[in-house]
């Protein structure tokens, strides 16, 4: 397969066989998903000199397997804050949206407010782990998911370091926060797999798979290299419907977070009689 997830065919964006999911040959992973819709705020953050803040992703349903266009415009462009709008379509039907909040950087202002985070322990020479439980490893179709190297960290924390070799576009470099963007996705996964890798939490039979169709990210700084790391904040759920997020690092630290809102991937009750 190609080392690249999408090639442009004039304004589309033709999805190789990496942008697949797991769960059908017909429809595109998340994470290929997360990285077109910010490398729109990317582009605007080009433009405008600002920086993303925040990225808000919208899943309105399976992303199918086809050639796709973005489309991105300015809700709101200020001197000193934008607010960026992007829309994935196929055809003429939306299949993703995006919200971008980019701010003008004040290089000459000191920081008044701090939260110490001591680093995660780096990811050269930690073991390599499966993402995907060996149940689901041979039944999975190809796709991004096959990309993913996972390296789970010792010790007290519930982390774990994510990358994918993977650039988004035949041809083009791909920038690290479109990385970062594109594992996020795994926000959910990657931390519930490292709480039961870990024993963190036990495993139980009753427990239900969570879906997330939003991801939610927030740069304190633009992430660097090519490994993101995510400490666990929360994985929890009520009648179905629940949250995850995880505090984000790359090698020089914390940089920012992830949060996603899922619903229980799981028969509806039926009432009794």
């Amino acid at each position: 397969m190609p080392d690249a997830v999408y090639r442009r065919d004039g304004d589309l964006y033709v999805p190789t066989q990496w942008a697949g999911g797991p769960w059908s040959t017909q429809t595109q992973h998340g994470g290929p998903v997360n990285a077109l819709l910010a490398s729109a705020m990317v582009e605007a953050a080009e433009e405008t000199g600002f920086e993303p803040a925040r990225i808000t992703i919208d899943l309105l349903g399976p992303v199918p397997m086809k050639p796709l266009r973005l489309e991105r415009t300015y809700a709101r462009r200020g001197r000193r804050h934008a607010v960026v709008l992007a829309t994935l379509l196929d055809d003429d039907r939306a299949v993703a949206r995006a919200t971008g909040v980019l701010f003008r950087p004040n290089e000459g202002l000191e920081a008044s407010w701090e939260h110490e985070d001591a680093p995660l322990p780096p990811p050269d020479g930690l073991e390599s782990t499966p993402l995907m439980h060996k149940a689901y490893q041979k039944h999975a179709p190809p796709g991004f998911h096959w990309s993913l190297e996972v390296r789970i960290v010792p010790g007290p924390l519930a982390a774990a370091w994510i990358r994918t070799p993977l650039e988004l576009i035949e041809g083009e470099r791909m920038q690290p926060i479109l990385h970062a963007a594109a594992v996020s996705d795994l926000t959910y996964g990657l931390a519930a797999r490292t709480m039961l890798k870990r024993g963190f939490t036990p495993a139980d039979r009753k427990r239900v798979m969570l879906i997330n169709t939003d991801t939610n990210l927030f740069f304190e700084r633009a992430p660097v290299g090519e490994w993101f790391g995510f400490r666990h904040e929360i994985v929890a759920d009520r009648r179905g419907i629940g949250l995850a997020e995880v505090t984000q690092f790359d090698e020089r630290g914390r940089y920012g977070r992830a949060l996603q809102v899922t619903i229980a991937q799981a028969p509806e009750a039926r009432p009794s009689g």
